[in-house]
This record gives structure tokens, sequence and C-alpha cells, in this order.
């Protein structure tokens, strides 16, 4: 890619992308919303979108 092109990309989030591990060292999906942020940085965040889960 050349400086300044841009590119789109698609990716897939699935239920293990949001695993916690509670106190009892067990996998988990916790119900809320999640905030996805995108950038070339943590200073420098480009995309963001929140995802809620039930």
């Amino acid at each position: 890619m050349k400086k300044g092109e841009e590119k789109k990309v698609t990716f897939v989030l699935t239920e293990e992308d949001f695993f916690l591990v509670n106190y009892t060292l067990k996998k988990v999906v916790e119900s809320g919303t999640f905030q996805v942020m995108i950038g070339s940085s943590s200073d420098d965040i480009r995309l963001e979108k929140s995802i809620s889960v039930e």
C-alpha cells in the first residue's frame, strides 16, 4: 500500500473473542456493552463501534 491509500477490511468477531475468565477460572461471556476501537495506536483511534452482548 502507498501512503494515504485506503482499503476496506472485514473481520468477524465470534463469541470466543468476548470470553473472560471468572473467579472460578471458567471462560464466560458476560452481558454488556463492548467498545471495539480501531486505529494506528491507542492515541489515534479512527473507528469506534459499540457492540451489545445479551
